[in-house]
């Protein structure tokens, strides 16, 4: 069959494809074959394929950026440094601790959950604060391309920049989007599912922030499901090579990465007023705005803010009103009127949680704290912690079983590398295992 292209005003187009022939084939490092016909995605800086690893038989995700200009190599680079940067914090659990107090104020957090659980199991949350592996909230860099120095650059043989990639499944867009043409059958997300998808999507932001970075792009087309284990369905963050470090300066709109409907108000200023605003802070509240975005996504199944993007850009030619308006603290919230209403009728904890991440003035706006404590998630919580103390309480039994007397510790079971790996697993918790599954895993069939 022939290619099927969707385009979209929004968001970079997406492609699917029939299977390869020879002739659109390419070999990647000696190693990753490409099916230039398989897109997966393209943006600005390049264009993502499906591609086969010839040594583990396994199908992967590989980017090839659109050149080797300077521009093209510093995507390249940062996309491998914030990796790296990951891969440190997941490596090293006690440094992790720390940088989680200093960026994220995860002491508030675990004040407040002993406070408003009244619970033991709070202190299970503990264990995860400190523990918590960030690393599988992002999509996995397997490899890149080396130049003749094996040194990360420009593929000796291809002559091009790369990198693989897990291979992921759909994106949030695309789950969206089916919903919306399925209005009939799928319908539009319930309110435990809705609850459930910003409930990832602020876990795994908070994972990012967690390593010092901010996003910068959040947007359904750059959260993509992959299979966790038992099957389960994970919500990963992609497109990281446009992050940057927080409290980063930003000179002007040109040096970031954004699409205008999920792009937080303080950028839209810098852009909108070069002669006002010489310079930003890049601050983690800027990706809260876009995850708030995403979740009135879900309820509407469009961005809310795209009406007027569109209209004024056809009235004026360009995005310069949007820009404007977007930029400007003293207009009326974007929740407000019959987006308020609505959003009261699903549940008023979840309108005023929006309306705290929709603030315009940042200064106004709910952190990532302050959002995973809101009351709005009491339930999720509180299932979370006493899942995690059941794992603690059958580790303890467990260990109490081995007993105490000389007979007994000459009985005991070897210490294996799975059996250590079961001991110690409550220490270390995936994101993917404790966020909440919004969809039942399906075949490829299906």
């Amino acid at each position: 069959g022939s290619s099927v292209c969707r385009k979209s005003d929004r968001n970079h187009a997406i492609v699917s494809a029939a299977m390869p022939s020879p002739k659109n084939t390419e070999l990647l490092g000696n190693r990753y074959l490409i099916s230039k016909s398989q897109v997966l995605g393209e943006g600005s800086t390049g264009t993502v394929y499906k591609g086969l690893d010839e040594e583990s038989k396994r199908n992967v995700a590989v980017k090839v950026f659109s050149g080797t200009s300077e521009a093209d190599r510093e995507g390249f680079m940062q996309s491998l440094k914030v990796s790296a940067q990951i891969k440190s914090h997941a490596s090293h659990a006690s440094s992790m601790s720390e940088g989680r107090r200093a960026s994220l104020n995860n002491n508030l957090i675990l004040e407040e959950l002993k406070a408003n659980l009244h619970t033991d199991a709070a202190i299970g949350l503990d264990n995860l604060v400190q523990f918590l592996d960030v690393e599988r909230c992002f999509v996995q860099v397997l490899d890149f391309s080396r130049n003749d120095e094996k040194k990360p650059g420009v593929d000796e043989t291809s002559g091009v920049y790369f990198i693989v990639l897990e291979m992921g499944g759909e994106s949030l867009e695309e789950e969206l989007d089916k919903r919306t043409a399925e209005r009939d059958d799928a319908g539009p997300m319930t309110p435990q599912e809705i609850k459930e998808l910003l409930w990832s999507l602020l876990c795994i932001t908070w994972g990012l922030h967690v390593c010092g970075f901010v996003h910068m792009d959040i947007k359904p087309l750059n959260i993509v499901k992959y299979e966790s284990k038992g099957a389960k369905i994970c919500w990963k963050l992609i497109d990281l090579e446009g992050s940057r470090e927080s409290h980063a300066e930003l000179l002007n709109g040109a040096e970031a990465s954004y699409t205008p409907v999920y792009m937080p108000p303080e950028l839209a200023y810098l852009i909108s007023q070069p002669d006002k605003a010489t310079k930003i802070t890049l601050s983690r509240l800027m990706d809260i705005w876009s995850v708030g975005m995403c979740a009135t996504q879900a309820v509407f199944l469009t961005p809310i803010l795209e009406p007027w993007f569109l209209q004024w850009g056809e009235e004026t030619g360009n995005d310069g009103k949007f820009m404007k308006w977007l930029g400007d603290f003293t207009t009326e919230p974007i929740i407000s009127g019959d987006i308020q209403e609505h959003l009261k009728s699903i549940d008023p904890e979840f309108c005023n949680l929006l309306q705290g991440m929709l603030q315009k003035d940042p200064k106004d706006r709910f952190c990532a704290a302050r959002c995973i404590m809101h009351p709005y998630f009491a339930d999720l919580r509180e299932s979370l912690t006493k899942s995690l103390m059941k794992d603690k309480e059958k580790l303890e039994e467990e260990q109490d079983s081995f007993g105490d007397s000389d007979e007994e510790v000459q009985e005991k079971p070897k210490v294996t590398p799975a059996s250590n790996a079961r001991r110690q697993s409550w220490r270390r918790v995936s994101v993917s295992e404790w966020l909440p599954t919004m969809f039942p895993a399906k075949t490829e069939a299906g």
